[in-house]
């Protein structure tokens, strides 16, 4: 990995670092996301097998301990790369965050048929969450 990473958005308007070609299938992913808490998630994930159903995908439900709101994608790879991980883990206890508010209010399908809630426009100019990271 000698290039610089290319930041982009993704058609479904995934924000992402890639540093591998676009069209290959990887076995790990790396990416910034925070968890639900388990009062929102355990109902969520009982609503969404429901969803799945009525919509007809065939995306696998996650359990509820594994429902989170993605934030940013490092990358995806064939094995996770340990000094990467170790680094992003370092970011991310930078990472201060008073707790917020969020909605979403569309329901749309993701990559092999995952269901993602979505956010319209409107909800997208929402206050900022306070996060700062140090100087």
């Amino acid at each position: 990995m000698n290039e610089l990473p290319a930041f982009r958005i993704t058609e479904n308007g995934q924000a992402v670092f890639n540093w591998q070609e676009l069209d290959r299938r990887w076995n790990d992913r790396l990416f910034f996301a925070i968890l639900l808490e388990s009062t929102i998630a355990v109902p969520l994930a009982r609503r969404a097998a429901v969803w799945r159903r009525e919509s007809g995908l065939r995306g696998q439900v996650f359990p509820a301990e594994r429902l989170h709101i993605s934030l940013i994608g490092i990358g995806d790879y064939d094995g996770l790369p340990e000094e990467l991980v170790k680094i992003a883990r370092h970011v991310a206890s930078m990472v201060q965050a008073k707790p917020f508010e969020v909605s979403f209010d569309r329901l749309s399908a993701f990559g092999g048929g995952a269901l993602v809630l979505r956010g319209s426009d409107a909800s997208r100019r929402c206050k900022r969450s306070g996060a700062i990271l140090p100087p």
